[in-house]
C-alpha cells in the first residue's frame, strides 16, 4: 500500500463511536457587522500612486472620477510621497484629502498648498542677482596650486 492510500484510507475511515451530526440551525438574531466603507476616490488614488512608484503609465481609466486638482496633486508627488499614499490606510487619506488630518511628510492636497508647491519647483535660473546686479559667480578665487 503506498503512503497516499494510507493516508485516503485514513482520514475516509470512520472511527467507532463517532457520528456525523448535521450543522447546528442558523440563529436569527446574529449581529451583522459593519461592513467597512471604502472610497473609490482612495483606490483610485492609491492605484494611481502605485502606478507611478512602479514607472507605468496612468491611464483615463484610473483617473476616472478624480477631480482636476487630486490628479494635478498626484502628479506632483514625489517617490516618498507616494510611498506614504499607498502605506495609509483609507481613513488616513479621506482625512488627508478633506484637510481635517494632515499625513506627515505627505503634500496637502488643497489648491493653495499645490500652488505654493509647484511655485517651489520652479528654477530659479536668473542672471540679475538678488541685489539688482548682472550675476557672475562670485565666491573665493582659486588659484589651483599655482
Amino acid at each position: 500500500m503506498s503512503i497516499l492510500a494510507a493516508i485516503r484510507t485514513l482520514f475516509t475511515r470512520r472511527l467507532p463511536g463517532t457520528e456525523i451530526y448535521e450543522a447546528a440551525p442558523v440563529a436569527d438574531n446574529i449581529v451583522q457587522l459593519p461592513r467597512p466603507v471604502v472610497d473609490p476616490r482612495v483606490i483610485a488614488i492609491k492605484r494611481i500612486a502605485a502606478a507611478r512608484l512602479s514607472r507605468k503609465p496612468v491611464t483615463e481609466e484610473m483617473t476616472e472620477g478624480l477631480s482636476a486638482r487630486t490628479q494635478e496633486w498626484l502628479s506632483l508627488l514625489s517617490t516618498e510621497m507616494l510611498l506614504l499614499v499607498t502605506s495609509a490606510t483609507q481613513s488616513q487619506m479621506r482625512e488627508h484629502i478633506a484637510g481635517r488630518r494632515s499625513i506627515r511628510g505627505l503634500l496637502a492636497a488643497d489648491q493653495l498648498s499645490i500652488d505654493a508647491y509647484k511655485e517651489a519647483l520652479k528654477p530659479r535660473l536668473s542672471i540679475v542677482d538678488h541685489d539688482g546686479r548682472r550675476g557672475g559667480g562670485g565666491g573665493p578665487k582659486r588659484s589651483f596650486g599655482r
